[in-house]
Order: C-alpha cells, then structure tokens, then sequence
C-alpha cells in the first residue's frame, strides 16, 4: 500500500518533530514525514493522496501488559461488573442458561468484590439460585480468585477432603467444608477440569481479541498469558501463518513451561516483528482483590494475613538466574511490597550470570517500600506498570493496604505501561493507559487517586 496523508495534526514522539502535518507511506512503511509541501517531493507509484480535514494522527499505541488470548475469551462470556448486585448477578447468570445445554460449564469474569457480604467475598450458595443445571465458575477481574457454584465444585471433586495446592486456597467454612472461592493456584483445580478448546476455537479468540485492541487504537502488545501453558503461544503462531494478525504481539512463555523453553534454546528476541519471544514470565504472590498480594506488614484488619507466596522464594531465585544465563528476560508478576523486594533481590543475584543485553522487568509494582524504589534505576530493571491500578483499585487499595497504598511509583530505568486486559474491559475507553495515568480519576468521578503523581500530557494534544 502506498499511500500519503495531508492537512493533518500528526504527533510524532520525536522530540526534534513533535508536530508535522503529512507523512508518506510506502509498502506499509513511513518513508516520510513533515509538512504538506514536503510531500510534493516524495515520488510513490499508484500512491493513493488523501486529504484528512485537520484529523489528530498519532503512531499505534503498544499495550505493555495484556492477556491476549484471555480477553478473547472474555469477550464471549459473562460479563459482571466491579461490585454487581446479587440480583444482576443471579439475571446474569440464569440468561446464560437459559440458552445452554443442561451440564455444560457457564464461565464470566469481572467482579472485585461483592457488596451483600460483610467480607466482600462470594460464595457457591450465592450463586446456586441461578442454575442446578450447569456448572458456573466466574473469574475475579484481576485473574486470581475463582467464584464456583455447587454444581461446578461437585464436577471438579473439590471437597473438604481436597488439600490446598502449593500457593493456593481452597476457602472453607468454620466445618472445613469449601465455600465456593479459589485462590491463586488452587484455580487449576478447576481450570484443568475445563473442555478443551479446539484449535478453531482458539484462532477466533485470538482475532477477536486483537479487533477489540485495534478498536482501542493498539497495534502492538506484550502478552502475559500464563494459564493457557505454551498452548497459547502455538496458538499466536498459528494465526501469524494464517495472515490474518492485526495485532503485533511480543510474547512471554509461561514459567511452567520453562524446562522446554530453555531445551529448545529459544532466547529474547525471537521471531519477527509480527510475533516474537520476550522472556519467561512468573508469578511471585497474587493480588489486592482477594489479599493475596504478598505484603511486608499484614492487612488492614487481619493481623495473620502477609498474603500468598505463589512462587518458593529460593526457586524464584534459582529460576531468574536460570533464564537469564540463557539469555531470556525474566518478566515477573509482583503487587505486594514483599513480592517486589524479592524478586528485586533474585533479579539482583542473577545479574552477574547474565546474558548481556536482557530486559528484566517487574508487572505491576503496584505497592512498593520506599527503600527498594531506587533499586529500579540502579538495576536497570522495567518497570511495567498498569496506571488503571491507580483508579480502579483506589478505594480497595485504601481500604486493604492504608498508608502502603500511597507509595510513589518507581523511578525506573526504564517504565513502561499496560492496560491489563481483559482486566480493563474493551467497552470502558476511559481505563485506556493515557486517561488513567494522566488524570487519577477515581472510580465514582471526582476525586483524583493520589494526586500530584499524574503523568504528563505532551502540549498542543
């Protein structure tokens, strides 16, 4: 495609050319950029010229965090909001069975909380009015706490008998029995239980996934998805041999799979620009939603919890340094201040064996203690954050974490930012990276989150 583009307001992220008004086009490539008299000089073959009317143009944004494949799925599940209703929840979910075969699984993601219990956590008996027909199991917004009904922890054999996995919890009730909530990794317990999806399957999430974030204004994104094992990287490969990707993806391979990974010798880099390896991602503790974040000091109200180590400590350490010899990136999921400081102290360890050149980097950094913020800078280590953590966790963030919640933000050497997809949900536009980091509004409108820590808006935008 050839193509050059005129009487525009083009930014440009070029600090020596913020601004131009044209640019030119060739084979899918800008060859050029500047103003409309520039383009009088650019000679393109069969070049389509057209006129966009003062239009505001910028290069694609790329989305530093997201789960592709997840947010496909998402898109064609229930859909609940932050803090449904025990009605719009009980609606929800028995309009889904109405049109589904009596025993197959019923799926949905979205909730934070639950406003009807003192705790803010749901539980089976909540959901059992809905169906006795199907299995329901819908996932908490942030990924890491699963709602089950009856019938779905009947179908997965979890009794009061089941023991908790490694960096997981079956939550029980004062008899032992399992309330209908699962934490961090005792997810599988029901996620391996799922019908597989066929290939065919697959590739229509995916594109359906990547037509929403090209809706949104993406053209490129660093995948996080671990649950879906090296399944979903095959998946990605087969959708960039069909031609049909919209959406350039850097992928990082999930930890569990790491013993293939290393085996095959695959490094950083990898692939092309369409899709391409970006290193091992781990989990070292949970989340804010569920208080699984692992914390220095205990919660607000619950002296016994610290949250949930969901990777072993000296395995952590061993693991990073076992990629990054190798030469892959460790890409790790950290919200607590514990969880960070640990795998600031693995990266730390690791650095000496390390292939030259690797972009170690940290999700989230969502609560930090002041002594380890510098350590980002000095390390040189990314600093991936999501700034829709700022808004949307405001209040759970305040009413969980108190004091620690109001930590400033790393001075990284090298940040970048996501919008946690499907965790920020197509159809909220004002959840897109710019909005959240530059304005802090908080959920209910207002009030900002944390003001004086926004970031900046380019002048004339």
């Amino acid at each position: 495609m050839n193509l050059i583009l005129t009487n525009a307001r083009i930014f440009t992220c070029d600090p020596s050319q913020p601004w131009a008004t044209a640019l030119a086009i060739a084979n899918d490539k800008i060859i050029a950029v500047g103003s409309d008299a520039d383009m009088d000089g650019v000679r393109l073959p069969n070049a389509e010229r057209i006129n966009l009317n003062g239009a505001f143009v910028t290069p694609g944004l790329i989305d530093a965090h997201t789960h592709l494949l997840s947010t496909g799925y998402a898109l064609q599940r229930i859909d609940l909001p932050r803090e449904p209703s025990h009605d719009l929840v009980i609606e929800t979910v028995r309009r889904r069975a109405a049109t589904t075969p009596s025993g197959k699984w019923i799926l949905g993601r979205g909730w934070v909380r639950v406003p009807w219990s003192a705790d803010g956590t749901p539980s089976a008996a909540d959901l059992d009015p809905a169906t006795d027909a199907h299995p329901v199991a819908i996932t908490a917004a942030s990924g890491h706490a699963l709602w089950v009904n009856s019938a779905g922890l009947r179908q997965c054999g979890i009794t009061a008998s089941t023991a908790d996995p490694y960096g997981g919890q079956i939550v029980r009730d004062a008899t032992g029995a399992p309330t209908g909530l699962l934490l961090e990794e005792a997810l599988g317990l029901v996620y391996d239980k799922l019908p597989p999806f066929t290939f065919a399957e697959e590739e229509a999430a995916v594109l359906g996934a990547m037509r929403a974030m090209n809706q949104a204004g993406l053209t490129g994104t660093h995948c996080m998805d671990g649950s879906g094992g090296i399944g979903s990287f095959q998946a990605y490969q087969r959708v960039r041999a069909s031609h049909k990707q919209t959406l350039r993806v850097v992928k990082n391979l999930p930890a569990q799979d790491m013993d293939a990974v290393l085996g095959a010798g695959i490094r950083s880099g990898f692939g092309d620009a369409w899709l391409r390896v970006g290193g091992v991602k781990f989990f070292a503790d949970g989340a804010l939603g569920p208080r699984t974040a692992l914390m220095i000091a205990p919660y607000e109200n619950q002296p016994a919890n610290y949250g949930m180590r969901t990777y072993e400590k000296e395995q952590l350490f061993e693991d990073i340094g076992r990629v990054n010899a190798a030469g892959l990136s460790a890409i790790v999921h950290a919200i607590g201040d514990q969880a960070n400081r640990d795998v600031l102290d693995a990266m730390a360890a690791a650095a000496a064996g390390a292939t030259p050149g690797l972009r170690n980097r940290i999700e989230h950094c969502q609560v930090l203690h002041p002594d380890d913020i510098p350590r980002f800078a000095v390390q040189n280590i990314i600093a991936s954050v999501q700034p829709i953590h700022a808004t949307q966790d405001m209040q759970v963030a305040d009413l969980f974490w108190g004091d620690a919640a109001r930590a400033p933000t790393p001075s990284a050497a090298s940040p970048t930012a996501g919008r946690a997809w499907p965790l920020a949900r197509t159809r909220r536009s004002r959840s897109l990276i710019p909005w959240s980091a530059c304005t802090r509004p908080s959920p209910a409108g207002g009030q900002m989150a944390h003001p004086g820590r926004t970031a900046g808006i380019p002048s004339n935008a």
